[in-house]
């Protein structure tokens, strides 16, 4: 099994939903299983909307802790 190697910039709902695919092709556990029409693609969509979600909010927060980059004038 290859090695998936972290990529911070490429955080968007694509992109991470084909990572988890490819990971989940790649295991033992679910080598031949159908990802296009099963529940587990509902799991999947899931996962990826929460990992994006979360990115997005750790970012924002990560801006406003800064006087130089802040966008919110409550924050400062």
């Amino acid at each position: 099994m290859s090695e998936l190697i972290p990529s911070y910039l490429e955080t968007d709902f694509y992109t991470l939903k084909q990572r988890l695919n490819d990971l989940l092709a790649n295991s033992d556990t679910f080598k031949d299983y159908n990802y296009s029409g099963s529940n587990i693609s509902l799991l999947i969509d899931m996962l990826s909307y929460l990992s994006e979600l979360n990115t997005f909010y750790i970012n924002k927060l990560s801006k406003n802790m800064f006087l130089d980059t802040t966008d919110v004038y409550e924050t400062t």
